[in-house]
């Protein structure tokens, strides 16, 4: 399936039904349709660095520098830099070589085991959860051998990537709850996932790489948000109503991370 036919296809994603979990549904409506960042464009570069490398100067060209447009020469110059890039994505140069450098040290470390083990590279995968069709794209998921049930997600952060700094990053960035998500899209499509993988990548140097696994009663806790994101998606769009925060007052406690993992363990 190409990029576009995923993206036109009708059914709400995982990381759609995250926001949902992570918001009330008047918000969530307004970011499904915000633009890309610059950290989001720099995260997708380096997942094609890393999971199609081959791919990358397809998809990428690298910004040149020197180019005064405010000159006739200097336009020209541009225009027929855009020409040569047809549909590529420009990235600037530090983000060129931000990609290709953490690509290299993945390479180097134990996440590169991980992902050798994975023969579905960003396969879509469809399903129905809570009665609502559903779409995802896990980064990799192996389905065969050694590697059956193995999922891979590639994370960057701007922190490091230590276990402390991306236990915090599992529910602010619903990172838990996308990987429980694509878990249960594996599953129907034939492939239980066993383990849950995440390389996390740094974006400053020297660029270091965490490789962690996601406890087993931690996923399975995700998978009950994700059912209940999934019938909250479904009473919103069959009654066209998505509201925003309650007008009444609300009681508060800890914050939910706190008790779950008092429940947890």
């Amino acid at each position: 399936m190409t990029e576009s036919a995923y993206r036109g296809d009708p059914r709400p994603s995982i990381t759609q039904l995250a926001k949902l979990d992570s918001m009330p549904p008047a918000h969530a409506r307004v970011a499904w349709a915000k633009p890309s960042t610059p950290a989001m464009v720099l995260g997708t570069a380096v997942h094609t660095a890393i999971l199609e490398p081959e791919a990358f100067a397809d998809r990428y060209a690298r910004m040149i520098d020197g180019i005064d447009r405010r000159t006739t020469a200097g336009k020209q110059k541009w225009a027929s830099f855009l020409e040569d890039c047809g549909e590529r994505e420009v990235l600037s140069q530090d983000d060129w070589d931000t990609a290709q450098a953490i690509a290299a040290n993945v390479e180097r470390c134990d996440a590169a085991k991980f992902l050798r083990l994975c023969d579905a590279i960003e396969v879509p995968r469809f399903g129905t959860i809570a009665g609502v069709d559903v779409k995802g794209r896990p980064d990799a998921i192996g389905t065969k051998g050694a590697g059956a049930g193995i999922l891979v997600e590639v994370k960057t952060t701007s922190a490091l990537a230590t276990a402390d700094e991306f236990e915090r990053a599992i529910d602010k960035w619903s990172y838990g709850f996308q990987a429980a998500g694509y878990s249960m899209l594996a599953e129907q499509s034939g492939t239980p996932v066993r383990h849950v993988i995440y390389i996390v990548c740094e974006t400053s140097p020297p660029y270091g790489i965490g490789v962690f696994r996601l406890l087993d009663p931690v996923v399975e806790w995700y998978r009950q948000r994700v059912w209940k994101a999934a019938s909250l998606y479904a009473t919103c769009a069959r009654l066209n109503e998505w509201p925003g925060h309650p007008s009444g007052v609300q009681e508060i406690g800890l914050p939910r991370w706190h008790e779950a993992m008092r429940q947890i363990g």
